[in-house]
């Protein structure tokens, strides 16, 4: 009932030719060919939005919107003067076929039929060729800034209706409608959760829904709505970076249930393992999705709150060796920058993977007076001796790939016997792995 009660007072507005100058697209006042308008030219009234292909307007101040809404064939002239001298200009776009979207067609730069930025105070605003269905955006400017009437009524040549506004429903309220950029996505280390960073667009009025892909791929769910009013940064409270990467999008929509989705980011999650044979920790990671980078900033500490930039590699690159750790726990993680500063998540504005923990047990070149090996070379027998020293443990003998082909367990003793006449000529290394860390010796095998 509110919605026929403002339609009829929209209509009543234009038959007695009292129309308020400013207005933008989704308030366009309908023009009718059978009674014209007239309206008193808006100064100091700011200028239309931007984002808008407005064809030969360099400027446009002063403006006011009008849509017709075409029920007859034909060609429609429309002639604008002034009464106080005004220097006026139009343009005006077309034709579209739903009332709904077409103020969202115009900020998508949907083209225009015609435009006019003369010096004159009168102007002729022609559409040919109009068809039933069809509907044109008009935008007036009042350039010169001086008070007078403006009048648009329909000129000589005219053939087409633009019929009753009874019979044409208003366009929808549709605000400008952006393509939400994601500006970043990255784990928030002081509660181990993923956040979401976007630069609001200062035109969009209405919610932003952070959507998050489902167990199925390409399928995403709403996980949060944040509106336009408050900070651009979401918290994902169900996220657990250390689990697994995470794809995120935003989602857009208005009234007139015209939707738009961001291109998707997504996280980078890091696998850490500590290597028992060569003693360096291991990291490997996917790629972070989103945006453009060049290069990964390797991240370590001795905890999660004292990370600082340890080495950096090619972002073509998704695996890092550790070859000079600190004994003891080293955290790892992550991060590319992203091409623009994320507002307000300025802090750090790097995108970071999950931090990652390798705990590195010492690793000692012990002489030979403490740890000796006899015959080395051997031609199969390996004996290995602990000196004076009762020792607990486990004994290995590791190929040069990692791969353990003998083991046998130490336990308060000073010596120890290794068959490995079955192994082919080569080098090998010899493990010792105790509470206090890990022994490595040289063998070489030869027959």
């Amino acid at each position: 009932m509110k919605k026929i009660y403002f339609y009829f007072v929209l209509l009543s507005a234009i038959s007695n030719l009292k129309l308020n100058a400013q207005n933008d697209c989704s308030t366009a006042f309908p023009y009718l060919t059978s009674t014209g308008a007239s309206y008193a030219a808006g100064v100091n009234a700011g200028s239309a939005p931007i984002g808008v292909n407005y064809g030969c307007l360099a400027s446009q101040p002063n403006p006011t919107w009008f849509y017709l809404g075409i029920c007859t064939a034909g060609t429609i002239v429309l002639d604008i003067t002034t009464s106080g001298g005004a220097d006026v200009d139009f343009i005006a776009w077309g034709p579209f076929t739903n009332a709904s979207t077409m103020c969202n067609s115009i900020f998508g730069g949907a083209s225009f039929v015609d435009c006019s930025f003369s010096t004159s105070s009168t102007e002729q605003v022609n559409l040919p060729n109009t068809m039933p269905g069809e509907y044109y955006v008009l935008m007036v400017t009042n350039f010169s800034n001086l008070a007078g009437t403006i009048n648009i009524t329909t000129g000589a040549g005219t053939t087409g209706v633009a019929c009753d506004s009874s019979l044409v429903p208003p366009p929808c309220a549709s605000t400008y409608l952006p393509i939400q950029q994601i500006c970043k996505v990255s784990t928030n280390f002081a509660i181990n959760k993923n956040i979401v960073v976007w630069n609001k667009d200062s035109a969009y009025v209405g919610n932003y829904e952070i959507q998050k892909e489902t167990t199925t791929m390409n399928v995403y769910s709403t996980i949060g709505i944040v509106p336009s009013t408050d900070s651009s940064v979401f918290e994902d409270a169900i996220s657990n970076p250390i689990q697994q990467a995470f794809n995120y999008k935003i989602k857009t929509a208005d009234t007139c249930g015209n939707v738009r989705y961001s291109p998707v980011h997504r996280t980078i999650h890091l696998l850490t393992n500590y290597n028992t044979f060569t003693g360096y920790p291991q990291l490997a990671w996917n790629n972070y999705q989103g945006f453009n980078y060049f290069t990964y900033y390797i991240y370590r500490g001795t905890s999660p709150q004292t990370l600082s930039m340890y080495d950096s590699i090619s972002a073509s690159l998704n695996s890092y060796t550790d070859v000079t750790p600190i004994a003891g726990a080293n955290y790892y993680a992550i991060a590319v920058n992203p091409p623009n500063s994320c507002s307000p998540w300025r802090a750090m504005d790097l995108s970071f993977s999950n931090v990652s923990p390798v705990f590195v047990t010492s690793i000692e070149e012990i002489g030979e007076s403490l740890l000796s090996i006899y015959p080395n070379p051997s031609t199969g027998i390996v004996n290995v001796s602990f000196g004076n020293n009762l020792v607990t443990g486990k004994l290995s003998l590791v190929d040069i790939t990692g791969r353990e082909l003998l083991m046998s367990a130490v336990q308060n003793a000073n010596q120890v016997q290794l068959d490995a006449s079955g192994f082919s000529a080569g080098f090998y290394y010899l493990l010792l792995q105790t509470e206090t860390g890990i022994v490595r010796k040289n063998v070489v095998i030869a027959k």
